[in-house]
């Protein structure tokens, strides 16, 4: 079984078999929550994780073991293109972190924080989770 977007976007699962004539679709349909269960837990959790998971497909797919949609070759390029525009985004992710984490220490509410990057208050400190330290 495969689980992955429609054009959509949104996720399905489509069950095959291969025989000696043909691979056949024996099911095609909205993915059931106990298969998405099995695929959230199958995902990386930290960036670390990610952009190992993403070399390692990104590897595979140069290497024909992922084919490409209806098979086409894809030039891998494009993927490494997603794995560095992820990357960056890591980074400005941790640099944000730290000017939250700056600007706590220095005795900025959460409210203010939150409306310099269009966010409620309530919003940054759930997501950053920082204390206000001295």
């Amino acid at each position: 079984m495969v689980v992955g977007p429609d054009m959509a976007g949104r996720l399905i699962e489509v069950g095959d078999v291969d025989s000696s004539e043909a691979r056949m679709i024996v099911h095609a349909m909205p993915a059931r929550p106990h298969v998405l269960t099995e695929v959230k837990s199958m995902a990386p959790r930290t960036t670390a994780e990610i952009m190992a998971q993403a070399d390692q497909l990104a590897d595979r797919f140069e290497r024909g073991e992922i084919p490409g949609p209806s098979a086409k070759h894809v030039d891998g390029a494009i993927f490494r293109a997603i794995f560095a525009a992820f990357e960056q985004r890591a980074h400005a992710d941790a640099e944000l972190a730290s000017a939250i984490h700056a600007a706590r220490v220095a005795g900025a509410s959460w409210a203010t924080i939150g409306s310099m990057i269009g966010l409620t208050g309530e919003a940054v400190r759930s997501r950053y989770g920082l204390t206000r330290t001295g």
